[in-house]
């Protein structure tokens, strides 16, 4: 039995798969109980929630840090007391905000 866990984009990110149960001294399987069914559904949906939880929280991380670099460049760009300085300011943080 296979059981998929997929990401936001409705990708496979993960996929389990579960070997039946045998019977004792016997190699005949036993095949799945709907208790084990169940069991294994809300375990990929547990998995999925978490993986869903993580891909938040770093998007979330990159959006925080993004405002943070944006603060820090206009209270840099605002204290500046000529156009001189200014230029001078713009030239270093503009291509580092920018990622160049």
């Amino acid at each position: 039995m296979s059981f998929p866990v997929f990401s936001q984009d409705d990708e496979v990110a993960f996929n389990f798969q579960v070997k039946a149960k045998t019977k004792r001294h016997s190699k005949i399987s036993a095949g799945f109980s709907m208790f084990d069914d169940m069991f294994f559904q809300m375990a990929c949906v547990f998995v999925q929630v978490k993986l869903h939880e993580l891909i938040e929280r770093q998007e979330r991380n990159v959006h925080k840090q993004e405002v943070v670099d944006t603060i820090k460049l206009v209270s840099i760009v605002s204290t500046q007391r000529t156009y001189a300085d200014l230029i001078l300011q713009m030239k270093k943080l503009i291509p580092a905000y920018l990622g160049f």
